[in-house]
């Protein structure tokens, strides 16, 4: 028969498994940043890969943690990787994780609706014609291809337009609508790793295709003829510089 006594023990030993386990998962171990100096070039990006992950899965806590072990190492490459990593997850800690992406160009255009058969109807579904996929990015690993239709994405559908009759006399279709517009405000609201569901036309055949975002790079952001748009790098620059003078206070 189990004795009170002995509930008293398991529930003493269960609290220290919690508080041992709490404590290991709250900084990164001295055996994990010694193999972050190791002369082995795959031990040493395994173990940043796992420095990665726990500085993201404890990111309340992690960048004064690395800031602690980046001050205290006296190896070039501990101290060069945690300080990468420190202020990649403080910025991310006070801006999350940026703006999503996927990597194509695109345009306006207004395509009829394979399944209306009503001769002469002038209303067309409104879209966005991808013109290039970017090699590398989420839209070339997804499968997206030049000349795909996007007519929506997840709930957000683009609806119809119609064709002003002067322009589609001369068989002119790509109207401004907005379509670009809307879809690239609805994916730069999301964060990267996030999965989307874009609503495609590939030909007469419609498809979703799934997406799975990435961050989106600065370049992205040039305006017209080159000139760029307010850098928010620079201001997540300056956070960070100023985060790293209060932690030397």
């Amino acid at each position: 028969m189990m004795t009170g006594k002995w509930y008293v023990r398991r529930w003493a030993l269960l609290v220290l498994v919690s508080v041992t386990c709490t404590s290991l998962d709250a900084e990164p171990t001295n055996a994990l940043l010694d193999k972050m100096n190791s002369d082995e070039f795959d031990v040493r990006s395994k173990a940043y890969a796992e420095l990665k992950v726990w500085a993201k899965k404890n990111i309340e806590s992690s960048p004064e943690q690395l800031h602690k072990a980046w001050k205290a190492s006296k190896q070039p490459e501990v101290k060069s990787r945690c300080y990468e990593l420190m202020k990649d997850v403080a910025i991310q800690r006070r801006f999350g994780k940026g703006k999503g992406f996927i990597g194509i160009r695109m345009q306006e255009i207004a395509v009829a609706d394979p399944g209306n058969k009503e001769p002469g109807n002038q209303e067309k579904l409104a879209g966005v014609q991808i013109t290039l996929v970017m090699p590398d990015t989420p839209g070339e690993k997804a499968g997206l291809k030049m000349n795909d239709i996007i007519l929506g994405v997840d709930a957000l559908n683009f609806g119809k337009s119609k064709i002003p009759p002067a322009n589609a006399r001369f068989g002119f279709q790509q109207i401004d609508f907005g379509t670009v517009t809307r879809f690239g405000d609805y994916i730069k609201s999301k964060q990267p790793d996030d999965t989307v569901t874009l609503h495609i036309m590939r030909g007469v055949k419609k498809m979703d295709v799934k997406v799975t975002l990435m961050k989106r790079p600065a370049s992205a952001d040039v305006g017209v003829f080159g000139r760029g748009t307010i850098d928010p790098q620079d201001e997540k620059d300056r956070f960070f510089e100023t985060w790293l003078r209060s932690m030397a206070k």
